[in-house]
């Protein structure tokens, strides 16, 4: 594939960001992607083999480097480099791999959302549809199927979202200039199966009156219920950039301006409103959130509050789906890993804790499994799935600089990405989780 040299810049650039799901403690695994993706080199690491024949290999003893005050912490922990079997993925196929088509997450068994074009040498002609198993693709955008940008028009590039067969919200980013490093000129989209249609929330230019808004640090992933999309954002306040959480009305026309519902990051909607990572106790590159909070469109109150020694550790992800709720804690070392902590809707129920061996989490669950990897680290780049029902873990590969699996919301059906190590982008398998 022939490809001038301002291109190839840019697939250099994008190698280790595209379409993600992620929470992270690394910028570059920030969720602002670029529709070219390259894995990083792969540094050989390998998945530890059971020590132990049973699947469900968990400590007997709970032993957190931080306590929590306001939820109970008394589930074991589950360590994933033992106890660890390969996933079965059954009615598996493959997609992407040269370019043309990146996945952002499942739908179905037959069905992905994600990004295509027919020219992957114009980065400017990608555009968001749903990818089919029988190579068929059906687009969501509200301006329809990519040909390039219009001239002195800002081209908005698709990224990751969530959503299922009915609705999808994702956001976009423009492409950023040379001098514009460290930003994100996002815009947020909803599309609607019943009328086939799509249309704009909001964007960071009509937020922020400007098309220079700061990166926010970690993941930065729609998430919905049924009347509101929420998102993060740097927001201007007092001549300072302050990350803040939005609430959009999936309800009105896209006209009217986000409610912020409080500083913060990390959105994960709940049917009564949204859970979020508030009250940044670091200011530095790690962010650590100290408290997790629950805002119900009035009025935010806590859940629950992170202390450690020295304040290191704090709220790195979070995560909601059905009856089930996920928060990830870091102190951004990769020395230390991640722990992730599962409890049951209203947190009076502690299911456990997974023990990740990476600075940060990339998840996507459901209500029968949560899977994650690490994002675009070279390190400890195993991708895996915990049962909430038997509390087991399956491992389902490894990728260095892209171990991002995701799951559909309301089926089991995963993404794993994959790399062939002749092609130079990342392909896809999609199959049901077993």
């Amino acid at each position: 594939m022939a490809i001038a040299a301002v291109i190839v810049v840019a697939i250099i650039v994008a190698a280790t960001v595209a379409f993600v799901v992620t929470h992270g403690t690394d910028q570059a695994n920030s969720g602002k992607a670029t529709s070219q993706i390259k894995p990083s080199k792969s540094d050989g690491a390998t998945v530890t083999q059971p020590k132990k024949t049973d699947d469900n290999d968990v400590t007997t003893k709970n032993d957190l480097p931080f306590t929590l005050d306001g939820v109970t912490v008394s589930g074991g922990t589950v360590e994933v480099s033992e106890g660890t079997s390969a996933a079965t993925l059954a009615d598996s196929w493959t997609f992407g791999g040269d370019f043309s088509q990146i996945g952002s997450f499942p739908i179905d068994t037959t069905t992905v959302f994600g990004s295509t074009t027919s020219d992957p040498n114009d980065l400017t002609a990608y555009y968001a549809a749903l990818l089919r198993q029988d190579g068929s693709t059906q687009s969501v955008d509200e301006n329809g199927a990519g040909t390039g940008a219009t001239p002195g028009a800002t081209f908005y590039e698709p990224q990751d979202g969530t959503g299922d067969a009915s609705r999808i919200v994702w956001r976009s980013s423009s492409m950023n200039n040379t001098t514009q490093t460290g930003v994100d000129n996002w815009r947020l989209q909803m599309w609607e199966a019943s009328s086939n249609t799509a249309h704009t929330l909001g964007t960071a230019a009509s937020l922020n009156g400007r098309d220079d808004t700061p990166q926010t640090y970690g993941e930065v992933v729609p998430t919905f219920n049924a009347d509101h999309a929420f998102f993060s954002s740097n927001v201007m306040r007092d001549g300072s950039w302050v990350e803040a959480v939005l609430s959009f009305d999936l309800n009105g026309n896209g006209d009217a301006a986000p409610r912020v519902v409080g500083d913060g990051n990390f959105p994960a909607a709940v049917d009564d409103g949204v859970l979020f990572a508030g009250n940044a106790s670091q200011k530095n590159q790690f962010r650590a959130y100290a408290t997790l909070k629950h805002d119900d469109g009035q009025s935010s109150t806590n859940v629950f509050t992170v202390h450690s020694n020295g304040d290191k550790w704090g709220i790195s992800g979070v995560w909601a789906h059905g009856k089930y709720r996920a928060v990830s804690f870091s102190d951004g070392t990769t020395d230390s890993g991640n722990y992730i902590g599962l409890w049951s809707d209203d947190f009076k129920t502690n299911l456990g804790w997974v023990h990740v061996k990476s600075a940060s989490v990339v998840a996507s669950m459901n209500d029968q499994w949560i899977v994650w990897g690490s994002g675009s680290q070279n390190d400890n780049a195993g991708m895996y799935a915990f049962n909430w029902s038997n509390q087991t873990v399956k491992y389902l590969g490894e990728l260095s600089g892209y171990s991002r699996p995701t799951i559909a919301s309301d089926n089991n059906t995963v993404m794993v990405p994959t790399h062939s190590g002749s092609a130079q982008a990342v392909g896809f398998t999609v199959g049901t989780l077993e």
